[in-house]
């Protein structure tokens, strides 16, 4: 098993299990991080969830969720970066094999960039 797919696998595990509490969960969970943007998703799929949401289809909601960009990933507290310049404010979240850096500029936008992680087993 790949370290980048564990998370999806057990997430799919889990939900497969017909464990109710687990399901909710994690449901509670992705509503939250898609809430904030932490789990990406466009416009019409934000509609398309919240139609998922309203009908209660739980399980829908998680499949078409663990699909979108950055499910999965583990968000760190803001954090103060020497990228692109010394006191940069930033964001960090990890997941995928990736690291996802977003950054302030000195002009107040946002920028993002990412850095593919290939993680080791240590002997």
């Amino acid at each position: 098993m790949h370290a980048s797919n564990t998370i999806f696998q057990v997430d799919e595990e889990l939900i497969a299990s017909g464990n109710a509490a687990t399901l909710n969960l994690l449901y509670v969970q992705t509503l939250a991080e898609v809430e904030v943007g932490w789990v990406r998703a466009d416009a019409e799929t934000r509609r398309l969830l919240a139609r998922m949401q309203a009908r209660g289809a739980k399980r829908e909601y998680m499949e078409a969720a663990m699909a979108l960009p950055m499910y999965g990933y583990v968000h760190f507290l803001p954090c103060v970066a020497d990228y692109p310049q010394s006191g940069t404010p930033a964001q960090i979240a990890v997941g995928r094999r990736e690291l996802v850096m977003k950054v302030r500029t000195a002009a107040g936008e946002m920028r993002e960039g990412s850095f593919k992680v290939r993680l080791r087993k240590l002997s």
